[in-house]
């Protein structure tokens, strides 16, 4: 007899915590990801040298454009987990998904931004030669993701 993907108990339980952890990843992935972006400023030509008042503005955008991504990385790897409390359950297979997914999306992005010219890398950012991307935005979508995910997965299920 085949099991359904989700019980009937995973949806009762979990709804209400998955609409608690998802505000708390959106909250969480916003903040971190707003640091993130404001402490690899001196790697963009374009910002390099500018103090942190005037990257703001431009920081708090690309943090909301991060927390996009980030919902779409969870998404994701729901549909690799075949499982959409993945989250919540916190196996490490299923952060490594997020991982994977996370750095492909930034590689992708970082390429074509580059190419079209919406940014330049300063001499203060690392190189990641086969992916011709930068080292810090790279390692932004395979570590804030994972650990957006750990924290909000950790305060949604405190009582």
């Amino acid at each position: 007899m085949n099991q359904p993907l989700v019980s009937t108990t995973d949806v009762r339980i979990g709804r209400c915590r998955i609409i608690v952890f998802l505000g708390l990843m959106i909250l969480i992935g916003f903040g971190l990801n707003v640091l993130w972006e404001m402490g690899q400023m001196a790697a963009y030509v374009e910002t390099a040298g500018q103090p942190w008042s005037e990257t703001l503005a431009l920081c708090t955008r690309a943090a909301a454009g991060d927390v996009v991504i980030l919902l779409g990385i969870h998404a994701g790897a729901a549909l690799a987990a075949a499982d959409p409390f993945w989250s919540l359950r916190g196996k490490w297979n299923h952060y490594a998904i997020a991982m994977v997914l996370g750095i492909g999306t930034a590689a992708l992005i970082e390429h074509a931004a580059v190419a079209e010219g919406r940014w330049t890398y300063s001499s203060q950012m690392p190189m990641v030669p086969y992916l011709a991307a930068g080292l810090w935005p790279l390692l932004q979508m395979v570590i804030l993701p994972s650990l957006t995910f750990f924290m909000a997965v950790r305060l949604s299920s405190r009582r």
